[in-house]
């Protein structure tokens, strides 16, 4: 089941403002030094306005080597304000850099205004975002670590496709900013690591253990999980997965399964983990729970390691990790859990609700209303199986299963409405007959 934070996906922790502080290893990307602005920035959407202005606050105070000198970038404008570069200025090794730093301080009274720092890919469609609260009127330096980025977008972005840096005014604003710059070091960079997860997850506590596989990862702090169990059903999973899906390319971090020994600590994580960028969760409500491609769950000693939905949520994973496909809770995610988790723990009773839901109208959805990309009922999380097994084995469906994902994530939509005549050739009524004749024959 899809885990969301405040409706937005989150990568990052909290936010800092630090006075004055010097950085090793920054590159310095903006100071505003150069004269135009057409050059570098875009005209301004939403009626925001740039304009130069002196950056020296009080030109009689002393020097400050640490302050921004010379020129600075104001940006004006009310809500939906967007000021963004040009294409194509970003550095290239993005991913290798661990902070984003920029001097900035506010004109707007007492009043905070909220903008986002934005980094955006060619479309549009898929950007890493972080919210930010101009209060100071004087300057300041701002550090966001990049691996603590909120996401938006179908498709989850990648540092080595953007191509817009941008600033988003969600509130009324005026504010400046200067020496806009990437700050390095080794062993730091943009993904969020085992480290930071197990120190989110469970602090210091003595007890929390790591298993590593191919394609996995799984955390937990609990001394009765069989690991050398799991790990078995957790590697068979991730290669059918990487079967199936063999066009997805390798994830620049593995899927990750979280399983806390307390069930108050699997709800609470949410919070813990909102908390590190300032922004609001709520305490996860179902047994597992998967956001930012990091699939939780807590501990049964009835079910063991043989528990359905850890490897449920860990498909949930998979799909951001490799496939870049956001948990929406919609179709596309859900059947494919479903449909793995059903493999590894067949359900008895499963033909029966198949055939019942074939029978009765009112135990389905219409395929057009079932795959248009929004969030599914977990009483249709059958029929969204069925669909994915259709996808995956019947042909000629199983042979454009690559062409359709690879629509769906670059145009940043799962609504099969979009791609059914398109990518499988097909029209409503037909796929329907399809989808129904194959339940019939698969599962009868």
């Amino acid at each position: 089941m899809k885990g969301t934070i405040s409706k937005g996906r989150m990568l990052c922790a909290s936010l800092v403002f630090l006075t004055a502080l010097s950085l090793s290893a920054a590159e310095v990307w903006f100071d505003f030094e150069r004269t135009g602005l057409a050059s570098d920035w875009n005209q301004p959407t939403g009626e925001a306005r740039l304009s130069w202005e002196k950056a020296l606050v009080d030109e009689a105070a002393p020097a400050d080597e640490d302050k921004p000198a010379g020129q600075a970038l104001r940006i004006k404008g009310p809500a939906k304000g967007f000021a963004y570069t040009k294409r194509d200025l970003l550095p290239a090794n993005l991913a290798d850099q661990e902070i984003f730093a920029m001097q900035i301080r506010g004109h707007g009274g007492n009043a905070p205004a909220t903008i986002e720092v934005q980094f955006i890919e060619p479309d549009g469609k898929s950007k890493f975002w972080r919210k930010v609260e101009v209060a100071d009127q004087e300057w300041r330096e701002l550090r966001l670590p990049l691996k603590y980025f909120r996401t938006s977008g179908t498709r989850l972005p990648q540092w080595d496709r953007l191509r817009f840096f941008g600033l988003y005014l969600r509130t009324p604003a005026e504010f400046s900013v200067d020496n806009l710059r990437f700050v390095s070091r080794p062993g730091a960079n943009a993904c969020l690591g085992v480290p930071d997860l197990r120190e989110i997850a469970f602090g210091d506590r003595p007890e929390a253990r790591l298993q590593a596989g191919t394609n996995w990862l799984v955390l937990t702090d609990c001394a009765d999980l069989d690991l050398a169990e799991m790990s078995g059903r957790l590697q068979k999973l991730a290669d059918d997965l990487r079967r199936d899906f063999a066009f997805f390319p390798p994830p620049a971090t593995p899927p990750t399964l979280i399983i806390f020994a307390h069930e108050q600590h699997y709800r609470d994580f949410p919070l813990r983990l909102a908390g590190r960028f300032n922004s609001q969760a709520e305490r996860a409500g179902s047994d597992g729970y998967t956001m930012m491609g990091i699939a939780t769950s807590y501990w049964d000693p009835q079910k063991g390691a043989r528990r359905p939905v850890y490897y449920h949520e860990f498909v949930h994973s998979w799909m951001e990790k490799a496939g870049r496909f956001a948990d929406d809770g919609g179709w596309l995610h859900e059947g494919i859990a479903n449909y793995y988790q059903l493999q590894l723990f067949p359900q008895s009773n499963f033909n029966k609700l198949v055939q019942e839901g074939l029978t009765k109208e009112n135990f389905r959805l219409p395929l057009r209303e079932l795959c248009s990309g929004r969030r599914i009922p977990v009483n249709r999380y059958w029929q969204a199986l069925t669909v994915v097994d259709l996808l995956l084995n019947q042909p000629p469906y199983s042979q454009k299963r690559r062409a359709l994902l690879e629509a769906f994530r670059e145009g940043n939509s799962t609504d099969l409405n979009l791609y059914l005549e398109k990518i499988l050739e097909t029209n409503w009524d037909a796929f329907e007959k399809d989808w129904k004749a194959f339940c019939r024959q698969r599962y009868p």
